[in-house]
């Protein structure tokens, strides 16, 4: 045993020291330390007795004390009583405990037998331990440990199997999902020797990264079994690391280096490392390469022009977990020059950060959109632009105001009223542009950290919001600073998603389409209260996770309309089931949709639009139309209408459509097939007519 001091022998007295380890010394019949024996005399020598290791005072041994290492420990394993009966036959003895089942499934249990006779009335010379493990649960998952990796964005599913070995029926539940997981089902009735299994969808707004999780199913009499869920899930490879342009091979340079983020370096080998000229071509890429055995990290880089030389090289490092490009500095800098190999000496240090590339996917018509980076190009329109081929005719607008800017080609340069000099691009306002054709839009900056920019300020009415955080949020979470704030019929909405403020007593929630909000996306915010105010985004590290998730919408409607119309709606007239989609059309295209989810739930459509078009809904099922209403509504730019309160009410009427017959999709029969451009229902199908 350890004590704070240690007793060692000094002109015969016993002096006190601290120590690192000790026992006590052993005295005679008097009390008096004994003395060792001389082994021929048999007499007493001048040698205590000990029983302990003498070692140095503990200020010395702290000196040689590793306190990166933590000393060697045993759990702490606390153990009950159990109640139990036995009875004996031969040499056998057998123990029957009598706790609940679910108590000792998965548990250690520790049965000692003393005092037993064995037919000569002998008694045990001493007690016996053994130790059991009880695994009692007729509900097994097919395997304990699943492990899966999926894509950003996808909102894959992958199945978990389990099985009832048992003679008996049982109950089941599953509990303890996550959030960003919805199950085919939660619970139900499982046959004897009978397979089964759940479903399980991934949120698409998942953030990029690793997450592990603990799923229980749990039978009626509360016996669990546990599965531990390690999931993956990773961004899409940057176009760029897929291959360079043969136009550029023609030229080449070697660069041995390696990559520092945050001073630390990166040994990550699923990192990718490009080279880019201003313009934002790649002209080469790599991987990180580490030998795990050696501990040995490099970066081996192949540049590639059409030129000899002359060309000034700036990287960028697409980080595997987090999905983000960072900008990296060369030290020293590099200019290419053909048959060059740098770093042979020195590797060349690439060094990160803060500093990343921000991303849009700009689909063919409107988009919203904010910037959540700090640059020094916001401040030039034309420069912060400058980094794409646009087309002529693009446009882009901050969303609310009247200010738009088109962009003519000829002159390569935005315009609104012949000069854009004084518009600045803020991280906290959201835009709206316009393409012609799909296209990526890059933009590099910082991670904004400073309060004052995070800061957005409201007004009553509709504002025109940006998003800084560097990851999904959901719209609980990114507008916490906000939430005692709002009212209700507070809206936030996104370009084809909305959400509700609601309050039932003293606690208000988010309802809606709207599950999370998303960098890069653009906003507008409903505020129904008269006094200006203002809230704070909440700051996250990059690569940082949040895992809350709610019920997914689908999203196929049309993105070419600048502005939309928010509606909270019930079906009636109509007998929908659970997975139906509700979709909204105007001129013959989809305009709105949104997953129904039973009848006590009301469907959120964003709908889209540019003008007082009429609006028609229909019900699909597994791709067919099985419902359809007459132009009921009309689009109004920022309408809100109906609340998950208070929905407005849809009235259909059922269709049964005959082959080979063409119909309205208000349930018409035409004569024959429609040459008017728009949408009908032919064979039970929604068909579009150009």
């Amino acid at each position: 045993m350890g004590f704070d001091r240690i007793e060692r022998q000094k002109d015969n007295d016993l002096e006190v020291v601290p120590y690192a380890y000790s026992k006590k010394l052993y005295l005679d019949d008097k009390g008096e330390p004994r003395y060792q024996l001389d082994p021929l005399t048999k007499e007493p020598t001048d040698t205590l007795v000990r029983d302990y290791v003498f070692v140095a005072p503990m200020d010395e041994v702290l000196k040689h004390f590793d306190k990166t290492q933590a000393a060697p420990v045993v759990p702490d394993e606390e153990v009950k009583n159990l109640k139990f009966s036995f009875i004996g036959k031969g040499n056998q003895v057998l123990v029957d405990l009598d706790e609940p089942a679910a108590r000792l499934n998965h548990r250690n249990i520790y049965v000692t037998l003393r005092d037993i006779e064995d037919r000569n009335g002998n008694m045990m010379a001493s007690p016996k331990t053994a130790c059991y493990y009880v695994n009692n649960s007729s509900l097994q998952w097919m395997v304990n440990r699943y492990d899966t990796t999926i894509k950003y964005g996808n909102g894959d599913a992958f199945e978990l199997p389990f099985y009832n070995n048992g003679a008996t029926a049982h109950n089941y539940t599953i509990d303890n999902c996550p959030k960003w997981i919805t199950l085919s089902k939660y619970k139900d009735v499982l046959a004897p020797q009978t397979l089964d299994g759940v479903t399980a969808t991934v949120s698409k707004d998942l953030n990029i990264g690793t997450y592990n999780e603990i799923i229980y199913l749990t039978d009626e009499d509360g016996i669990t079994e546990p599965l531990y869920l390690n999931l993956t899930v990773e961004g899409e490879q940057p176009a760029w690391a897929q291959n360079v342009s043969g136009e550029l091979l023609k030229n080449s340079m070697s660069i041995s280096g390696q990559v520092y983020l945050y001073n630390e370096l990166d040994t990550d080998s699923r990192d990718i490392v490009g080279a880019f000229d201003k313009e934002n071509v790649c002209h080469g890429f790599a991987n990180i390469t580490h030998d795990v055995q050696t501990g040995e990290t490099a970066l081996y880089l192949t540049v590639y022009d059409s030129e000899a030389s002359g060309l000034d090289l700036n990287f960028r490092l697409w980080q595997y977990s987090t999905g983000r490009e960072i900008m990296l500095t060369a030290t020293p800098a590099v200019k290419f020059e053909s048959g060059a190999v740098l770093g042979t000496d020195k590797p060349v240090r690439l060094e990160g950060g803060n500093s990343f590339m921000q991303y849009f996917s700009l689909k063919e018509g409107w988009n919203w959109v904010s910037f959540n980076v700090n640059s020094e190009q916001m401040s030039d329109l034309n420069t912060l632009l400058s980094s794409m081929r646009w087309n002529d005719g693009d446009a882009l607008t901050e969303l609310g105001s009247r200010l738009v800017m088109t962009y003519e080609k000829d002159k390569k340069q935005w315009v609104a009223s012949g000069n854009t000099a004084g518009v600045v691009i803020s991280p906290q306002k959201s835009y709206a542009i316009k393409v012609k054709e799909d296209c990526k839009f890059p933009i590099g900056g910082t991670v904004i950290t400073d309060e004052k920019v995070r800061t957005i300020k409201l007004k009553q009415g509709w504002n025109a919001i940006g998003y800084t955080p560097t990851i999904n949020l959901p719209v609980e979470t990114a507008l916490s600073d906000y939430y005692d704030l709002a009212e209700d019929g507070d809206v936030i909405k996104s370009h084809t998603e909305f959400a509700y403020f609601s309050k039932s007593g003293n606690t208000g929630r988010w309802r809606g389409s709207l599950q999370f909000m998303k960098p890069g996306e653009g906003y507008m915010l409903l505020r129904k209260n008269g006094v200006d105010t203002s809230f704070v985004y909440p700051y996250y590290e990059m690569g940082s996770s949040v895992s809350e998730n709610g019920p997914q919408p689908i999203s196929r409607a049309a993105s070419q309309k600048r502005s939309t119309m928010s509606v909270s709606a019930t079906v009636a007239g109509f007998e929908a089931e659970e997975g139906d989609i509700l979709l909204a059309y105007s001129n013959g295209e989809i305009v709105g949709e949104s997953v129904l989810l039973g009848e006590s739930e009301p469907a959120y459509l964003s709908i889209a639009g540019d003008s007082q078009q009429p609006i028609l809904f229909a019900i699909e099922r597994e791709g067919e139309i099985v419902a359809s209403t007459a132009e009921i509504m009309a689009f109004s730019t920022n309408a809100v209408i109906g609340s998950p309160e208070m929905p407005t009410v849809i009235n259909f009427m059922q269709a049964d459509y005959e082959d080979g017959v063409w119909y309205t999709v208000g349930g018409i029969k035409l004569p024959q097939k429609p040459t008017r451009k728009g949408l009908y229902i032919y064979n039970g199908k929604k068909v579009v007519v150009k």
